[in-house]
């Protein structure tokens, strides 16, 4: 199938997954159907952290230099036991530029709405827009098409992609599995505004000898984002916090989950509607955005056979790796709290360390 080919193609979700496939599509000739239950675009913020991999997938769209505009420069990377500063990495140090690239620095934080919001924009300039307030309900899948019924009414579709989330109404209609388990410990997160900010142009991590998490990013001019395995992330924090204004504080469980299959005949699922894990690593958002441009290419060149094994064994290597370095950072047995802090110090003693540890970091 050659670019430009008119198909019918049904994006279920706007999220950055969503919006992700729909600009990636629009860009390569085929302006697909983009849908979401919400009334309006989200307000509210989630994944934050945008990795280089994800800045290159975007680049051919336009968004990308966006992205960097919009998105605080981190520096690079710190962290504590309880109060006390055992690391800094320093990116300009340890990553050599890629000719390719032209990012001041590899790792940017925006917070998931403004992500939205600058995907969404390219995206109407290409021609297309999201039908907000139109709810998928069910489909019927049959050889030539998709049948699928929205709260507008019923529509036929040559493809349906699912970028519907953990929840997937998608996936459950086309039943595939979504196998693995939910935490059972809370986890918290809170958006604030905050004055003289110890580390404003780094990822700053604390692990706490209790087995306690708190990850500090900043997400905007003398506003960060907090993260913890805790039911109040704020209160996680071992060090002094000025807080002017407090954007959202909640709670949330942590599924760690992947579905069986990603594509079941003209289905096709992306993002959390596909796999879903802890935010250790920041990897959520990435991999979907990975997945999208993936799906779009394969949807475009009618190789939708390949994506299943291009896109589902990455995400279960980044599930096990993922979880393996949950279950190190919260662990709080009395081994533990020897080995972390000492860890930390030798790292910060090895140049060679450094640098792997960024290239983990950043999955470079």
């Amino acid at each position: 199938m050659e670019y430009g080919t008119t198909m019918d193609i049904l994006v279920v979700g706007a999220g950055p997954t969503g919006l992700t496939t729909a600009v990636e599509l629009a860009r390569l000739g085929v302006l697909p159907t983009v849908i979401d239950k919400r009334a309006k675009p989200s307000g509210l913020s989630r994944a934050v952290g945008i990795t280089p991999a994800s800045l290159r997938l975007l680049a051919p769209s336009g968004v990308t230099e966006r992205l960097l505009s919009a998105a605080p420069r981190l520096h690079g990377i710190c962290a504590y036991y309880n109060d006390n500063h055992l690391l800094s990495l320093s990116f300009a140090d340890y990553i050599s530029k890629n000719n390719q690239d032209d990012f001041k620095t590899p790792l940017h934080c925006l917070p998931q709405d403004q992500t939205e919001a600058i995907l969404l924009q390219r995206f109407t300039e290409l021609g297309g827009g999201v039908d907000y307030n139109n709810a998928f309900l069910n489909l019927e899948q049959h050889d030539s098409h998709v049948c699928v019924t929205t709260s507008a009414g019923k529509f036929n579709f040559d493809y349906v992609v699912a970028a519907d989330g953990v929840a997937s109404n998608v996936r459950q209609c086309t039943a595939i599995d979504y196998i693995g388990y939910d935490l059972p410990e809370p986890w918290s997160i809170a958006d604030l505004d905050v004055t003289d900010w110890l580390h404003p142009n780094e990822f700053c991590a604390f692990l706490l000898s209790d087995g306690g998490v708190c990850v500090a990013a900043p997400i905007g001019n003398d506003r960060i984002r907090l993260v913890s395995n805790s039911i109040d992330a704020q209160s996680a924090l071992p060090v002094t916090l000025f807080v002017n204004h407090a954007r959202r504080q909640s709670t949330f469980t942590i599924s760690v989950r992947q579905a069986t299959r990603y594509s079941k005949h003209r289905v096709h699922l992306a993002g959390d509607a596909a796999h879903c894990h802890s935010p250790v690593g920041g990897r959520g958002m990435n991999l979907g955005i990975a997945d999208a441009a993936q799906l779009a290419t394969c949807l475009v060149n009618n190789t939708c056979n390949d994506y299943h094994h291009l896109r589902h064994a990455v995400a279960k290597d980044t599930m096990t790796m993922t979880e393996r370095g949950r279950k190190l950072l919260t662990s709080s047995s009395s081994m533990s709290q020897l080995i972390k802090p000492a860890a930390l110090k030798l790292i910060n003693r090895s140049t060679f360390m450094k640098r792997r540890m960024i290239q983990s970091i950043l999955n470079e």
